[in-house]
């Protein structure tokens, strides 16, 4: 009986590990990115209406009406700078 019990252990710990793996091997492949030049980057914000996602300090996304998504840095902001 305790044979069978770690057999059983030993799958459920292999299957549990394959699951894991799958999971986050394919979770790279969900959302795949294009990187565009600022200057690229600024003719497409001109020609296509976008929809605001995340605006944070140092980074911002916007995504294509059509479902691109495109990521772009903001450069740091000096403390000393007038805006």
């Amino acid at each position: 009986m305790g044979n069978i019990r770690n057999i059983a252990f030993w799958l459920v710990l292999f299957l549990l590990v394959v699951a894991l793996f799958n999971v986050f091997s394919s979770g790279s492949n969900l959302t795949s990115s294009k990187e565009v030049s600022y200057s690229e980057f600024l003719i497409q914000v001109e020609k296509v209406m976008f929809l605001p996602l995340d605006l944070m300090v140092r980074e911002f996304q916007l995504e294509i009406l059509v479902e691109i998504l495109i990521k772009s840095y903001n450069p740091p902001v000096h403390p000393l700078s007038k805006n």
